[in-house]
């Protein structure tokens, strides 16, 4: 699926439904509400192309999809078909600008005045990739925490959220539970049809 029809497809104002779905298949959630950064028109999607071929490419980096839920959580969405060096490291930075970029923000559900780190949300980021993550074996679908090493208790912060969750879906890897959610979505992205 080409990027601008994945876009498309989740950032329609007529599409929120499915961008809500989405999000929540592949990371487990219950958001209620979830608004993108930027809703696609195919003028803003043609300004956008724009302003990126003005930019010298090493400078040039925005993720695909932002979006936000009704508690401020940030959520990255970004597709990615061909392997290349250090996705790794752009798919974490995208999720650490993410929970950044809330920072001090006044609007900022529970912020405590004079501290700017209360106004801090979670960030979720997924990348949707086309080639194995790790090795051609493992699971299609693979979700990064920050876990206490001992415990496997996860990492929380003041509202008693996850603070960061970082995913993979690789349209690639065949390891993945036959009718789940998750296993509809890897279909639908790889050939455009429900399973």
């Amino acid at each position: 699926m080409q990027l601008d029809m994945f876009k498309k497809m989740l950032t329609s104002e007529d599409s929120l439904h499915i961008l809500k779905a989405f999000v929540n298949d592949l990371l487990e959630t219950d958001f209620k509400e979830l608004q993108p950064k930027q809703t696609y028109h195919i003028d803003s999607y043609i300004s956008n192309y724009e302003k990126a071929q003005q930019k010298p490419k090493i400078q040039y980096t925005e993720v695909d999809i932002l979006a936000t839920t009704e508690d401020g959580t940030q959520t990255t969405i970004e597709c990615q078909i061909q392997p290349h060096d250090h996705f790794n490291s752009r798919a974490l930075f995208y999720l650490i600008e993410a929970f950044r970029s809330s920072l001090g923000k006044k609007k900022s559900k529970n912020i405590i005045k004079d501290n700017l780190f209360s106004s801090l949300h979670p960030a979720y980021g997924i990348n949707i990739i086309d080639f194995h993550l790790a090795d051609a074996q493992g699971d299609a679908l693979r979700r990064f925490r920050l876990l206490d090493e001992k415990t496997q208790q996860p990492f929380l912060g003041d509202q008693q959220e996850e603070l960061l969750i970082l995913c993979f879906l690789s349209l690639k890897s065949k390891n993945i539970q036959p009718n789940s959610a998750v296993h509809h979505w890897q279909t639908f992205l790889k050939t455009g049809k429900h399973s």
